[in-house]
């Protein structure tokens, strides 16, 4: 599977209302609608496609590399531990990840997915390429 297609794959497998809470390891347990250090608010497919299509275009040659997955059936969960990199109009962009995905009884859908990203290293990079977004548009003008 093509790194680019993660996220679809991602929300074709999650049930409509399924949150994804994307959140740091200084707030591990917390309650939607909770943003956490990151400042991003739980979001249900809908809202995440829209993310993802607001963002993912500055992004290109991505990489998404699992470096472990653990099952636990009996729970119904997946966890990984992934690892990212794009090259960006700002420089490169690399990223470490914990994820768990919570599954339906069935095992076939995502009934919630828990980000945990490297939130130091997003908080200084995701506003730069906003700033760097505005003044491209500002350019066209």
């Amino acid at each position: 599977m093509h790194p680019r297609n993660v996220p679809q794959y991602v929300q074709h497998h999650r049930i409509t209302t399924s949150p994804h809470h994307p959140v740091s390891p200084t707030n591990r347990l917390f309650s939607p609608p909770h943003t956490g250090t990151l400042g991003i608010a739980p979001m249900d497919n809908t809202a995440f496609e829209a993310w993802q299509k607001s963002i993912m275009h500055a992004f290109r040659n991505v990489e998404i590399k699992i470096l472990e997955m653990i099952e636990d059936p009996e729970s119904n969960k997946v966890a990984m531990w992934a690892k990212s990199s794009a090259e960006t109009d700002i420089g490169p962009y690399t990223n470490e990840y914990m994820i768990v995905l919570h599954m339906n009884k069935e095992k076939t859908k995502i009934v919630r997915l828990r980000e945990f990203a490297d939130s130091a290293y997003a908080n200084e990079f995701f506003p730069r390429l906003k700033k760097h977004f505005a003044e491209k548009q500002g350019a066209k003008n």
